[in-house]
């Protein structure tokens, strides 16, 4: 078994995106963090906390040039819920099977996330492992 990933993937819309678990630290790591053109965005699935980190470029000067105010940028600390993910995953499959709702993901989706996983489970022997074709 894998104890410890951390997978970098890159996308071919410029976005990259790093996911992060780990069974052999003294607290649990389940974290996406994705480097967009304009902006950070990082989010822990354990705390249920969503950050966005955007660039700004605001400065003030009193009559004299001095500086007297500057942002760099700023966060922006999203709502979420704290729903277990698997109670919502299994309640929206419940639904599904009853025909009250459609699947939040059909078969090709799901097949394209195994697929994922299954590539960044084989990239431990070679970390450096790059797809000819997008999943």
């Amino acid at each position: 078994p894998i104890d410890y990933v951390n997978a970098t993937l890159g996308f071919s819309n410029g976005v990259v995106a790093s996911l992060t678990a780990s069974k052999m630290a003294h607290h649990k790591i389940r974290s996406l963090s994705a480097h967009c053109r304009d902006a950070l965005v990082e989010t822990d699935f354990l705390n249920h906390t969503l950050c966005i980190h955007r660039r700004g470029h605001q400065w003030y000067s009193a009559d004299h040039g001095e500086l007297i105010y500057r942002n760099d940028g700023f966060v922006e600390e999203v709502s979420t819920t704290s729903i277990e993910p698997l109670y919502t995953e299994l309640e929206n499959f419940l639904r599904c099977v009853r025909g009250l709702e459609a699947s939040a993901v059909d078969g090709q989706q799901a097949s394209r996330a195994l697929q994922l996983a299954h590539w960044i489970e084989c990239s431990v022997d070679n970390p450096t492992l790059h797809l000819d074709q997008p999943i």
